[in-house]
């Protein structure tokens, strides 16, 4: 359910979506440019109708891992179980590209 990004290769990361749980704000003011996100704020994600698809599997994000952490738990009690979330957040995606 927690994936660290460094222990990923970057064809590894193509086999996943990245989902992006930050705020509006948030991705604004620190974007990630390293790669295509769904955008879907954690203050929304309870209401929201984002369909997590049993073929694909997912890593949730934030900025720092807490949230992505949250979401992960509670879609792995809706037993929705292709989803992790990223340690570290925006700042261990910032550093894994800067290598």
């Amino acid at each position: 359910m927690i994936v660290n990004i460094s222990d990923l290769n970057k064809e590894e990361l193509d086999n996943y979506i990245f989902v992006d749980l930050r705020e509006p704000i948030e991705i604004l003011l620190h974007p990630v440019k390293e790669f295509k996100s769904v955008k879907l704020p954690f203050s929304q994600f309870s209401e929201s109708n984002f369909q997590f698809k049993e073929d694909q599997s997912y890593i949730l994000f934030c900025s720092k891992g807490m949230r992505s952490l949250l979401a992960a738990q509670r879609l792995h009690d809706q037993d929705i179980k292709n989803t992790a979330s990223l340690t570290g957040g925006v700042d261990a995606i910032k550093s894994y590209f800067k290598k």
